[in-house]
C-alpha cells in the first residue's frame, strides 16, 4: 500500500474514533438532560396537584363561608322581623292597658253607686224578713199538719207501688218462662229432628267428651275408635255424637268397650260431612 493510503488509512481511524467520543459524550449529555427533564416534570406535576388540592379546599371552604352568611344573614332577618312584631304587640298592649283603666275607673264609680243602693236595700230587706219571719212561723206550723198527712198518704202509696211492682216482676218473669220454654222445646224439636236422638237416652247417658281416633270402613255404615273407655265411665249401647268446627257430621252407638277406649257403629252422617280422626266425640248435645 502506498503512504498516501496509510496515512489516510490513520486518518480515518483518529477521526472515527473522534466522532465515537464526541457521539458518546453527547449521547451521556443527552441522557443526563432527558433524567433532568423528567424529574423536573414529575416535581411540576406533584406541585400542580398540590395547587389543585390547596384551590379545591380553598373554593369549598369559601362557599361553606358563604353560606355560612346566608344563614347569619337569614338569622337577622328573623330577629328584625320577631323585634318588629314584638314592638307592634308591645304597642297594642299598652293600648289595652290604658283602656282597661279607663274601663275599671268606670267600674269603680259603678260599685260605689251599687253601694249605696245596696245599703238602702238592706234596709228594705231588714224590714221585710221581719214581717217574713211572722209569716212563714205561721206557715211552718200549717205545713207541719199538712206534712203529717203527706207523709201517712206516701207510706200507704208506697206499699201500694211495692204491691204493683211485684205484680209487675212477677209478670216478667212469668212471660219470660213460657218464652224460655217455647224457645227450649222448638230447640229440642230441632236437635230430635236433625239426630234422631231419642230425649230419654240423652238424659240417663253422663257427660263424656273425647275425640275420634280411628275410622274404618271395612264393616258398613263404618267403624271409629274414640278415645274413651270403661275408665270413663263409657258402656256398651252409648249413643256419641260427632262434631267437627262447630258442624254436626253424625253419631255412632258403642259396641265394644276397653279400659281407655271404645269401638262404635256409625249409625248416622251427612252428606259431605265425613267423619274423620280428631273429630270431637260427646254423649250429650
Amino acid at each position: 500500500m502506498s503512504p498516501i493510503g496509510r496515512i489516510f488509512i490513520v486518518l480515518n481511524l483518529i477521526l472515527a474514533v473522534f466522532f465515537l467520543g464526541f457521539a458518546s459524550s453527547n449521547l451521556a449529555a443527552n441522557q443526563d438532560y432527558k433524567t433532568m427533564l423528567e424529574e423536573e416534570q414529575t416535581a411540576h406535576e406533584a406541585t400542580r396537584e398540590d395547587l389543585t388540592t390547596r384551590l379545591d379546599a380553598a373554593t369549598a371552604d369559601r362557599n361553606q363561608l358563604e353560606r355560612d352568611l346566608g344563614n347569619v344573614r337569614g338569622q337577622r332577618d328573623d330577629h328584625k322581623a320577631n323585634l318588629d312584631r314584638a314592638q307592634s304587640d308591645l304597642a297594642d298592649q299598652r293600648q289595652r292597658n290604658d283602656a282597661n283603666e279607663q274601663l275599671l275607673a268606670t267600674i269603680a264609680g259603678t260599685l260605689q253607686s251599687y253601694d249605696s243602693t245596696n245599703k238602702e236595700l238592706a234596709d228594705k230587706l231588714e224590714t221585710a224578713n221581719d214581717a217574713q219571719v211572722a209569716a212563714t212561723e205561721a206557715r211552718h206550723q200549717a205545713e207541719n199538719d199538712r206534712q203529717d198527712a203527706i207523709e201517712a198518704q206516701n207510706a200507704l202509696q208506697r206499699q201500694l207501688d211495692g204491691a204493683s211492682g211485684q205484680i209487675a216482676d212477677l209478670e216478667v218473669e212469668l212471660t219470660q218462662t213460657r218464652k224460655d220454654l217455647g224457645d227450649k222445646t222448638v230447640a229440642l224439636a230441632t236437635v230430635i229432628e236433625v239426630t234422631g236422638v231419642n230425649p230419654g237416652d240423652i238424659i240417663n247417658v253422663p257427660q263424656i267428651d273425647g275425640a275420634v281416633l280411628l275410622v274404618s270402613d271395612a264393616i258398613q255404615p263404618g267403624l271409629i275408635s274414640i278415645n274413651r273407655g270403661a275408665d270413663d265411665g263409657v258402656q256398651r249401647g252409648f249413643t256419641f255424637h260427632i262434631f267437627s268446627r262447630g258442624q254436626y257430621k253424625g253419631r255412632a252407638r258403642v259396641e265394644t268397650v276397653q279400659n281407655d277406649m271404645c269401638t262404635a257403629v256409625i249409625l248416622k252422617t251427612f252428606e259431605n260431612r265425613t267423619i274423620e280422626e280428631g273429630d270431637a266425640a260427646t254423649t250429650r248435645i
